[in-house]
């Protein structure tokens, strides 16, 4: 619905600047930016970290982590960047201009590593079948975290 009070460039840095996980869910691990999965729901977790608004997420947690050390960028660096950055545009030009430059192949391979984490010791095995058969019980083709964590947002029917 267009805004009376302001024009539309406005409601973009709006809409990227209201991010509150106390009330919806961040994007998809699988949405991308710049080729990359994981990264607009980083940068949604960082936007809603600033405004003290993470709910139950946790912002540089070990997925974070990970999509962080691909691009060479510390959690405080990125976390500064999305702090001044008028959307997810200006976000990708800042990644384009600090992160280790990666190929397509790498950017692909990273994809798929992270798109099919599962969990890797009995522990963990044990309390992802939990969390899953909680969540949707005899869904045993929710196998890797992202999954389970679109299952768990209700992305994945």
């Amino acid at each position: 619905m267009p805004c009376e009070y302001c024009n539309g460039a406005t409601l973009v840095l709006i809409s990227f600047w209201f991010m509150d996980l106390t009330n919806t869910f961040p994007r998809s691990p699988f949405e991308k930016l710049g080729g990359m999965i994981w990264i607009p729901r980083l940068t949604d977790k960082a936007r809603a970290k600033l405004k003290n608004k993470l709910g139950e997420y946790v912002y540089d947690c070990p997925m974070d982590q990970r999509a962080l050390k691909f691009l060479g960028i510390g959690a405080d660096a990125f976390l500064s960047a999305v702090s001044s950055a008028a959307d997810d545009k200006a976000m990708l030009e800042w990644i384009g201009a600090n992160a280790v430059k990666r190929s397509p192949a790498a950017i692909e391979e990273f994809n798929k590593m992270l798109s099919n984490l599962g969990p890797s010791t009995p522990d963990s095995q044990t309390k992802f079948a939990a969390t899953r058969d909680k969540i949707a019980a005899g869904r045993t083709d929710v196998t890797t975290w992202a999954m389970m964590i679109d299952l768990e947002e209700g992305r994945l029917k």
